[in-house]
């Protein structure tokens, strides 16, 4: 019977996965290039989006708390009420600082709660035995509803409606926290959160390493409003590159499993291929441009992967809820000082872009545990 359970858990997970990746993926990537279209200048999207780095800083901890001592679920009611807030302002955008702290507000609220829930539903139906099996299927299903959801929200904002995208993007969210509230969970409130340890792990050559690995969402969201600025004035051009970016994903997840030495890690490597990707990305258009969005998939796989080992080398000091509070405490605030640097310094988005690579190259000076060969 409880093998029947733990199937059952792991289909509406599964289930889960996919529908709250396509249902956030099909207006989240888009956040930024909505507020530069109604109005915002350039250094306001940027204050949006420090502000929604500052937030998750600031609410890591007391989120961190509130899940550990009430259940999941209850939490998840706090993540759908701020997922659906959001998508009823962007519906009417309003040029002014207010606006912008409130939508980064919800933007981090919801983030927060959504990707400390889905780690930890991970560690509830992910068995021990099958954890290569389980984590691929999760993986693939991610990446397919990434595939489709940045395309059709593109050809959504170009040709239809905003009302009509963000009214499908909170129905699809609703539906799939249908599925994660009917997983059965279990709970560890004994656990202690030991501040003075993890923090003494923040300047560890494994978390310098990895909280530079997390400004690949800062450049994830440069992109598409430099795609906007200075390659095409339209939402399909950022649907087109993301297609080709997450089809060539779905390839290279495939071929890392199949030919890649998983002995080895090629950790520098993939970081001088993502730097060069990202280079040439805003430096060339056209085909060229498609062709460069397709080895940007293959070599963000390759860093991904890289990466995982370096925190599988962190995660293995901690207990669930240190391990995790360390996780998204160093990922939001290194991202928290390249966005406080960009805001206040640099006017030029091809120079931010190249800012944040720059910092992104730090672990190639940078020795850890994991081998670099």
């Amino acid at each position: 019977m409880d093998n029947i359970i733990k199937k059952k858990n792991r289909e509406k997970f599964n289930i889960y996965i996919f529908l709250s990746t396509f249902a956030r993926s099909l207006i989240e990537v888009f956040i930024g290039t909505i507020l530069y279209k109604a109005g915002y200048e350039l250094k306001e999207v940027m204050f949006y989006y420090l502000m929604v780095n500052v937030f998750s800083v600031l609410l890591v901890y007391p989120c961190i708390l509130l899940l550990k001592k009430h259940c999941y679920k209850i939490m998840i009611f706090l993540e759908i009420i701020s997922f659906f807030m959001l998508q009823v302002l962007l519906n009417s955008v309003r040029i002014n600082s207010i606006f912008l702290i409130i939508i980064a507000f919800l933007f981090a609220l919801y983030r927060r709660i959504y990707w400390m829930s889905r780690r930890f539903y991970n560690l509830e139906v992910i068995e021990k035995e099958n954890v290569a099996k389980d984590y691929s299927i999760i993986s693939i299903l991610n990446q397919i509803a990434l595939l489709l959801s940045g395309y059709i929200g593109a050809i959504m904002l170009e040709f239809v409606d905003i009302k009509i995208l963000t009214v499908l993007s909170t129905l699809l969210f609703l539906i799939s926290s249908i599925f994660m509230f009917q997983i059965e969970e279990t709970k560890n409130d004994n656990v202690k959160l030991e501040l003075k340890v993890t923090f003494k792990n923040l300047l560890n050559p494994e978390m310098i390493t990895y909280g530079c690995f997390e400004l690949l969402n800062v450049i994830k969201f440069l992109i598409p409003l430099y795609l906007v600025i200075h390659v095409s004035n339209t939402y399909t051009i950022i649907g087109i590159v993301n297609l080709i970016v997450n089809l060539a994903t779905i390839i290279f997840t495939y071929i890392y499993g199949r030919i890649i030495n998983k002995e080895k890690n090629y950790l520098k490597l993939s970081i001088v291929i993502v730097l060069m990707i990202y280079i040439l990305k805003i430096n060339t258009s056209g085909g060229l441009l498609m062709l460069v969005s397709f080895l940007e998939g293959l070599g963000v796989k390759m860093y991904e992967q890289s990466v995982q080992k370096v925190f599988l080398v962190i995660s293995k000091k901690h207990d669930y809820y240190n391990s995790i509070f360390l996780y998204e405490f160093v990922q939001n605030v290194f991202r928290t000082i390249c966005m406080l640097v960009i805001f206040f310094f640099i006017r030029d988005l091809k120079m931010m872009i190249y800012f944040t690579l720059v910092l992104m190259a730090i672990p190639l000076v940078v020795k850890n545990k994991v081998n670099n060969e």
